[in-house]
């Protein structure tokens, strides 16, 4: 078997050669690196869960009222709702090349 049977020349010879995949061998990759950011997502979620719930704890122990642990949660989801509204002006401004506006 020859050494560069699996490798396509490259353009005008500036570039390496680059390995080409078979479809099978392709759809391999795109699997495993699907189940990669499923379990990161998940992973991450877990964490973020986990660290709302020990706030509440320990807001309760500080506070010494559960009435009150409730405000660590609701200050959370306030900094939530306070933040999401720049970045939604960040975020449309670079995808559409400035906030569109309505057309007369």
């Amino acid at each position: 078997m020859p050494l560069f049977e699996h490798f396509t020349p490259s353009h005008a010879c500036l570039v390496p050669a680059t390995r080409v995949r078979s479809a099978p061998a392709t759809e391999a990759v795109q699997r495993r690196t699907v189940r990669t950011l499923v379990g990161g997502q998940m992973s991450g979620g877990l964490g973020v869960a986990s660290g709302i719930a020990v706030g509440s704890l320990m807001a309760e122990q500080i506070l010494g009222s559960p009435d009150l642990a409730g405000l660590a949660n609701t200050a959370q989801v306030a900094a939530a709702v306070l933040s999401s509204f720049p970045l939604l002006l960040v975020a449309t401004s670079l995808s559409t090349g400035g906030v569109t506006r309505r057309r007369a």
